[in-house]
């Protein structure tokens, strides 16, 4: 059975890969976490793309809502160099014995490196995922951003489906796809991520 699902893993991926020729950008990250640190980082077919370094702390429980909020500074090297700072508030609740509720609202410091130009943004996403057993999972997962230095103007979304095949237990790959919508250049673009947990 394990094998099974490794090789179904392997030739989605492979499959979805050979489509992205014609996509707009295949994208790659490793995420690494130890404790309450984390650390990401991100890269297409170009370069190195984006960096992010992450800290989550008050870890709380409520009416059989998990939830914690984490502070994260980053930048973007995609187009010009930029700097941001994000606040963010994560949910989750189990629903059902396979179905996990997931939600976070994300408020953004985007700045120029040479703080020129800067701007605030609101981000909430939410989504689905369900544990097929204990180590496949499928997600469906809808994000959106405003501009809230901008009378909120729309930014754009994001639609991503996705399976993360839990290795080991401290090593996660995901393979997924993500459609952008409402903005200039829509895509679909084929994501990889592998996570560690230390």
């Amino acid at each position: 059975m394990k094998t099974f699902i490794t090789a179904v893993i392997i030739a989605a991926a492979a499959s979805t890969a050979a489509y992205a020729e014609d996509w707009k950008n295949t994208t790659m990250e490793i995420n690494m976490v130890s404790g309450p640190l984390d650390f990401s980082i991100e890269a297409n077919q170009d370069n190195f793309t984006d960096l992010e370094f992450g800290y989550t702390f008050y870890e709380h429980t409520y009416g059989g809502v998990d939830a914690d909020i984490r502070f994260a500074l980053g930048t973007n090297a995609r187009n010009a160099d930029n700097l941001t700072f994000l606040g963010q508030y994560n949910m989750s609740t189990v629903v059902g014995n396979n179905f996990e509720l997931y939600g976070t609202a994300e408020i953004a410091y985007v700045s120029s490196a040479d703080l020129d130009d800067e701007s605030w943004m609101f981000r909430p996403e939410t989504g689905v995922m369900f544990n097929v057993n204990d180590k496949v999972s499928v997600f469906g997962e809808v994000g959106y951003s405003w501009n809230m230095s901008d009378d909120f103007a729309d930014e754009g979304g994001y639609v991503q489906i996705g399976m993360p095949f839990h290795a080991t237990d401290s090593m996660t790959i995901t393979p997924s796809i993500v459609q952008t919508f409402d903005v200039a250049d829509e895509s679909a673009n084929f994501r990889l991520e592998a996570s560690f947990n230390f």
